[in-house]
């Protein structure tokens, strides 16, 4: 049963000590996400037979509300619902339907597939505030439960960008088992805005009515740093992402190639996110200026690789005309389709046109960008992504959103510590 620790709470007398408490639990959860994990591909196929066994039924994960962007389905949905399996000790099958802003025509192409398993099973609700509704424990109901026969659409859009979660189709071990899914109010405004466990790329909200916002009870608590805030969640889906994602090889061999860091030769690596769009009205524009101290700083403690993700083409026309050659020589960039000629494009690279590239490049600028040990980010699902792929990068990083974020005299600090150990190592 996957439980979730409630963390401990602080006002502003006590912030200090739990700046420190806090450290040794990201430290010793770090310490957690290296220890082996049984989800490898080849387990996963020595497995199949019994994939269901031990588990009280199977939940396909679907990829949430349609207009979601790719970071927001591949991480933030998908963690979300694999946190509720794990909690509810259900076998997670990730199939999303194909519709939405993951779904590509010519690259997803249509079938249909059948299996049998129990109907009657439901996802049930919690009982501490009718306000704010997410999912809870599901309901065996014996007297309404019976074998069906299900339909399922596609081949899950998953499986095309990372290895399968489980072997779960057409597994015999499962025909007993009851199978559920989260319909889509449980999934927005259900789990996204008001679960207690779920994780968050920022405090959404989308309108001024009590379910079109974040619950606020799962706010920074008084004395919490926004940064500690992000870090709970951040540890508690880097536990999901070290169990469950493995990228398929053709996707990880073009991170590598956009991204190729040498671990031990290679110095350490910069990484920006420069969310310069956003459909979400609490968020402004992020100025391409803010992101430049920092940057300096970098290259004048002697960085020499600067990974930059973003969303618009002017940043890159900024950067060409207003930074010094001694900086745009170290940048490196997504090379998948030139921004440059994109029109209509939305804050995570969703392209109407082709969205197989969209979730390709997001993908890869997510990747790439967790491979380097520093990061400058705004609020973005991009950006959390890649702290949830390297945890280090929590300590490491630096949100310019956050009204209390370090300045450019701690963040030469923090460089010249990250390539001290990197030198160590």
């Amino acid at each position: 049963m996957y439980k979730i620790k409630s963390t401990i709470t602080t006002t502003s007398s006590n912030s200090s000590s739990m700046n420190r408490i806090f450290k040794l639990f990201v430290a010793t959860q770090v310490a957690i996400l290296t220890q082996h994990h049984p989800s490898s591909s080849a387990e996963i196929i020595k497995d199949f037979g019994h994939a269901c066994d031990g588990y009280d039924g199977i939940l396909r994960l679907q990829s949430g509300d349609p207009p979601a962007d790719a970071a927001s389905v591949f991480f933030m949905y998908t963690i979300n619902q694999l946190i509720y399996a794990q909690m509810y000790n259900l076998l997670p099958w990730v199939h999303y339907d194909y519709y939405g802003e993951v779904y590509d025509s010519s690259m997803h192409p249509f079938s249909m597939t059948s299996f049998k398993m129990m109907e009657g099973a439901r996802v049930g609700y919690n009982d501490d505030d009718p306000d704010y509704p997410y999912p809870s424990k599901p309901v065996y109901d014996q007297s309404k439960m019976n074998e069906n026969t299900f339909l399922i659409k596609g081949n899950g859009i998953w499986n095309q960008y990372f290895r399968p979660v489980v072997n779960f189709h057409p597994d015999p071990s499962c025909f007993s088992k009851p199978y559920l899914q989260l319909n889509h109010q449980q999934i927005k405004p259900g789990i996204k805005y008001n679960a207690p466990w779920a994780v968050r790329a920022y405090q959404y909200s989308h309108g001024s009515k009590p379910w079109q916002k974040t619950n606020p009870n799962f706010a920074p608590r008084e004395g919490q740093s926004l940064h500690n805030w992000y870090g709970e969640m951040r540890v508690r889906a880097a536990l999901i992402v070290k169990k469950h994602y493995k990228l398929q090889p053709w996707l990880q061999q073009k991170v590598d190639q956009i991204n190729p860091i040498r671990k031990g030769i290679d110095k350490p690596c910069l990484a920006l996110h420069i969310r310069r769009n956003s459909n979400e009205r609490s968020l402004k524009t992020m100025m391409i200026h803010d992101f430049t101290p920092y940057v300096q700083t970098f290259v004048e403690e002697g960085g020499d690789i600067i990974y930059i993700s973003t969303d618009s083409s002017d940043v890159f026309q900024y950067i060409d005309k207003d930074w010094p050659t001694s900086i745009t020589s170290l940048i490196r960039k997504n090379p998948l389709k030139d921004i440059n000629s994109i029109n209509n494009i939305n804050p995570n690279f969703e392209l109407v046109e082709d969205h197989h590239t969209t979730n390709t490049r997001v993908l890869t600028d997510i990747y790439a960008m967790a491979k380097c040990d520093l990061l400058i980010h705004g609020f973005s699902p991009m950006a959390e992504a890649a702290m949830y792929l390297n945890i280090g990068l929590h300590e490491h990083s630096i949100n310019l959103e956050d009204p209390n974020h370090k300045n450019v005299d701690t963040f030469r600090i923090m460089v010249n510590l990250v390539q001290e150990k990197a030198t160590s190592a």
